[in-house]
């Protein structure tokens, strides 16, 4: 995983890049959703690779993975309960953000 300067950005950027495309190929389009996608992902993925990057810190490179999953999940959630709110209630919303984010984490994981 990542969080070091610019490398922060750098996962954003991926994330952004792996999951956009994701979404529109599953049916999710618009520019309202783009716009939310785009905000809570940037919050979401800063957020996270800040608290990954004080952990490393705090715990060490070792211990970090018991951290890094859990979290995860809380910025999948977070970020399904936003677009639910703000966009669209279709049952397979859910499935999608699972699926973009566990898509975009592991490709992370091999990128990082």
């Amino acid at each position: 995983m990542i969080v070091a300067g610019y490398e922060i950005f750098l996962a954003l950027g991926l994330t952004l890049i792996l999951e956009i495309p994701f979404f529109i190929i599953l049916g999710f389009r618009g520019k309202y959703f783009v716009l939310i996608f785009l905000l809570i992902n940037v919050a979401t993925n800063l957020t996270l690779n800040i608290i990954i990057y004080y952990l490393r810190i705090l715990i060490g490179e070792i211990n970090i993975y018991y951290f890094i999953i859990p979290l995860e999940i809380i910025v999948t959630l977070i970020e399904w309960l936003v677009y639910r709110a703000f966009l669209d209630k279709r049952k397979n919303l859910l499935i999608a953000t699972i699926l973009a984010n566990a898509f975009s984490f592991g490709i992370g994981l091999i990128v990082f």
